[in-house]
């Protein structure tokens, strides 16, 4: 892409719901050399799905609750739908990426959390899960969630995958990626500065050579 842009970001609002636009226009973004990348809710039908599947390169995907009822009391939707969506990017190769938003009072619970990291495992270890932190907007008035629980959603987290990360903290190494092997700081990220501090010319971990090609793009 001749400004230097990787590709294009189809995000706030809900992209699939202009699911025309995006598979009218990503062949074009993959002709000119650049990637597709979905930030979304993952609420679609199979069809359409399997349409843009082939079009998109990576997804970061909002996974709101780990309970069925909880999901469609909460949000309107089917946990059902948006686990299969995430299965089938992962399926065909795309960089999946999962966030999860601890709302005080909906989705502060560790059970809650140790559930939506295991069934992320079930589907793959590596899969980079994103814990953010609430805080107050419009008619959601509960308090942020406490920083207590987000440590502690953290470790828990850290149990089943290999790549966690603590959003909206404003407290500087929540958002490093480290070697799954020996843990050794890989990429190290402030605001929107970026430093590839343990990663070796080949892509590999510095310290002791695990293939960090995957990886370094997390986060």
């Amino acid at each position: 892409m001749e400004s230097g842009s990787i590709g294009l970001a189809y995000t706030y609002s809900e992209p699939l719901i202009w699911f025309e636009t995006i598979r009218d226009t990503a062949p074009h973004i993959r002709e000119a050399g650049g990637v597709n990348v979905l930030v979304t809710n993952g609420y679609i039908e199979s069809r359409p799905l399997e349409e843009l599947l082939p079009l998109v390169d990576a997804a970061n995907v909002d996974l709101k609750f780990s309970d069925p009822q909880l999901y469609m009391t909460g949000s309107g939707a089917r946990l059902d739908v948006v686990q299969r969506t995430i299965e089938r990017m992962v399926e065909v190769g795309i960089h999946v990426e999962i966030t999860h938003l601890l709302v005080t009072g909906m989705a502060d619970r560790e059970a809650g959390v140790r559930e939506i990291a295991e069934w992320v495992a079930s589907v793959d270890p590596n899969i980079p899960l994103h814990l953010s932190r609430y805080f107050p907007r419009h008619l959601t008035t509960e308090p942020p969630t406490i920083l207590e629980f987000m440590e502690r959603a953290g470790e828990i987290a850290r149990e089943s995958l290999s790549h966690v990360y603590l959003g909206n903290m404003g407290s500087a190494g929540q958002s490093n990626t480290y070697c799954p092997q020996c843990r050794q700081l890989a990429v190290e990220r402030s605001g929107a500065g970026v430093r590839m501090v343990g990663v070796g010319v080949k892509g590999e971990c510095v310290s002791c050579g695990t293939d960090l090609h995957m990886t370094v793009k997390q986060g």
